[in-house]
């Protein structure tokens, strides 16, 4: 059965796919609004839950029924962009979303200002508040040249300038439905940052932000609570192309539901490593999945850390209690509650496929209870809870870029069917399209590029990437 890339848009547009959502409403061309896709309502209309819009209450997530003219997959990350220069086209997150612009003057590394075609304005952006525009053509994603908009535009606009200044009040700063990172300076909590989104203003420099991985007593309800705006920084953008981490450099580590400040003490090999906390003097062993470069937030602008002597002095001087964090802990070490997993299936039909999950509870020897983040219950009113054996689960694996083609007898994973199935290029056609041949089922299926991953084992605690070693 061949599913052919002329296939409607309702097979486009699954059911939890992440999407990007623009307007013809006057005030809004040349923005889009990340969304993810509940259903199909009709011919060529999905039902979308925004990201970070909200009903009129301000608490529940905006939903409305969109064309599929005005919905596009999720944008590529594009890595290893250190500055922009001048023309070129970019979006920049303004007002909820990503608004399209052209650079109209670098004012140094880090700060740009980006005017708007659509409104006539020029705004003040920050380096990581902007990304480089890019086109979804044909079904594939195309990065914009710097192509001069015509000189009569540029020179005789009639501008309102808006400079957005990082000296703004916190209200500018964090919006409600905005996700941030807020800190704590409690102690035993010094040094770690959790992800939450802000719910509203409390008063002056206060917010009601609520927590993404933190609980409320009952192990149910999310954990709200009221914040200085002294505690809160916007989300750290994605730091690509990390290979590996070297002595002393800077990192967070993911642990306990947050990242937590620390320093590489030493690489164990190419995926694991120590790292020292100086808040809590400790030691603890992690993989690379759950390490990020450490990042300042300076004057609205996030700066790598760099490798500092203040780095080599804490790891000088430390008395540390070393409390190692490895393979050979028993399951529930190794799955927190909270933690993001894949767990696949056992049952008829569905083997080779995995599906994303969390860990809810622990509920006996090697047992965990999980909540899947694509399945539903047969009422479709609940997401989907079942047991699941240790030996079926695995950590989520980390992202790998893959802008270039797939290969022949290249092994990958598929999305389909609300979850990732591993199957083998079989053929691949034109405009980035691939045949995939699953195993399992002995079928050949027809997919888009933005349809698979690279296949990645879990072996020993680590994350190996599949070799093309598979024939026909």
């Amino acid at each position: 059965m061949i599913t052919y890339s002329r296939r409607k848009s309702k097979e486009k547009f699954r059911k939890g796919t992440m999407v990007e959502v623009s307007s013809d409403e006057e005030g809004y061309k040349g923005s889009w609004f990340t969304a993810t896709v509940i259903q199909s309502t009709g011919s060529d209309k999905f039902l979308l839950e925004y990201h970070n819009l909200t009903m009129d209450d301000g608490t529940q997530p905006l939903r409305e029924d969109v064309h599929a003219r005005y919905i596009r997959p999720f944008p590529l990350e594009v890595p290893g962009v250190v500055s922009f220069k001048e023309l070129q086209e970019v979006d920049a997150w303004y007002n909820e979303g990503w608004w399209e612009g052209v650079i109209s003057k670098v004012l140094n590394f880090s700060e740009y200002l980006v005017y708007f075609s659509y409104s006539n304005e020029e705004l003040r952006f920050g380096h990581s508040k902007l990304r480089p525009h890019q086109h979804w053509i044909n079904g594939k994603w195309v990065i914009a040249s710097k192509e001069k908009p015509s000189e009569m535009e540029m020179e005789s606009r009639d501008l309102r300038i808006k400079i957005t200044y990082s000296s703004k009040n916190s209200t500018e700063k964090f919006r409600k439905g905005t996700v941030v990172e807020v800190s704590s300076d409690e102690e035993g909590y010094k040094g770690s940052w959790f992800t939450a989104t802000v719910i509203g203003s409390t008063g002056s420099d206060s917010f009601l932000v609520e927590y993404h991985n933190l609980t409320m007593d009952d192990g149910i309800q999310p954990f709200r609570e009221e914040a200085h705006a002294r505690h809160i920084r916007p989300f750290p953008p994605k730091v690509s192309g990390i290979v590996h981490f070297k002595e002393l450099q800077e990192v967070d580590a993911w642990y306990n539901d947050g990242w937590w400040e620390g320093v590489i003490s030493k690489v164990i090999n190419f995926s694991e490593y120590i790292v020292y906390f100086s808040s809590t003097n400790e030691e603890l062993r992690f993989e690379h999945s759950k390490l990020r470069p450490h990042q300042h937030w300076i004057n609205g602008t996030w700066l790598i850390a760099s490798k500092g002597k203040s780095c080599e002095l804490a790891m000088a001087c430390r008395d540390v209690q070393v409390n190692m964090n490895d393979a050979g802990n028993k399951s529930k070490a190794k799955f927190n509650l909270g933690a993001m997993v894949e767990v696949r299936s056992d049952e008829e039909g569905f083997w080779g496929s995995w599906y994303t999950a969390v860990i809810v509870d622990l509920i006996g020897n090697d047992k965990f209870l999980v909540e899947y983040q694509t399945l539903r219950t047969e009422d479709e009113t609940e997401l989907l809870r079942e047991e699941a054996d240790v030996s079926d689960i695995r950590p989520y694996p980390p992202d790998i870029e893959h802008f270039y083609c797939f290969a022949v007898q290249e092994k990958v994973d598929v999305w389909y069917n609300e979850g990732w199935w591993v199957g083998y290029i079989s053929n691949v056609l034109d405009d980035l399209r691939y045949r995939v041949y699953f195993e399992t089922t002995n079928e050949v299926l027809e997919f888009e590029h933005s349809d698979l991953r690279p296949h990645q084992e879990w072996v020993d605690g680590n994350w190996v990437a599949a070799s093309r070693d598979w024939k026909f």
